[in-house]
């Protein structure tokens, strides 16, 4: 009775699995370019934040010459905080991007990777397609994304085939 509902939590696993790899459609050579247009755009100040900081800074250094020096430690904090926040967001951009299209990190070389690409395609007809698509669309490389779903997924077929 217990393997019957391990096997159906593992089969669940694995259908939600498949789908997280499916689902940004990494594949469409569209899709996979508008991606890396995003990533190509991304910058940490843009003009209008640069105009932004420059009239913060001018009004804060006004107050503070005519009225009181707190002012203009009040604009920096501001100012500071608000660069903060801008860069914590790009870096976490620029990661969630390098993720989704990056090369697979150091954990997996790419003597690793063409193995675990080569079990996928014996193991799944699901992860065969999801490849050749891949393939199809002019990508002989997987990305970091689907490296690790896929490792995920050989994980799945594991532990139901040792069932």
């Amino acid at each position: 009775m217990h393997d019957d509902a391990s096997n159906t939590d593992d089969q669940a696993t694995l259908a939600e699995l498949e789908r997280t790899l499916w689902e940004p459609k990494l594949y469409d050579p569209a899709v996979f370019k508008e991606l890396e247009r995003q990533r190509a755009a991304l910058r940490w100040m843009t003009p209008g934040n640069v105009v932004a900081l420059v009239a913060l800074a001018a009004v804060a250094l006004w107050l503070s010459v005519w009225w009181h020096s707190l002012f203009a430690v009040f604009g920096i904090l501001v100012g500071l905080i608000a660069v903060y926040r801008k860069g914590r967001t790009l870096t976490l951009e620029q990661e969630r991007l390098d993720h989704l299209i990056g090369p697979p990190g150091i954990a997996f070389p790419s003597i690793a990777v063409n193995k675990i690409e080569a079990e996928a395609r014996d193991r799944s007809q699901n992860l065969e397609d999801y490849i050749r698509r891949v393939n199809s669309g002019g990508r002989y490389c997987l990305t970091d994304f689907e490296v690790g779903q896929i490792v995920q997924i050989l994980s799945v077929l594991d532990r139901l085939d040792a069932q």
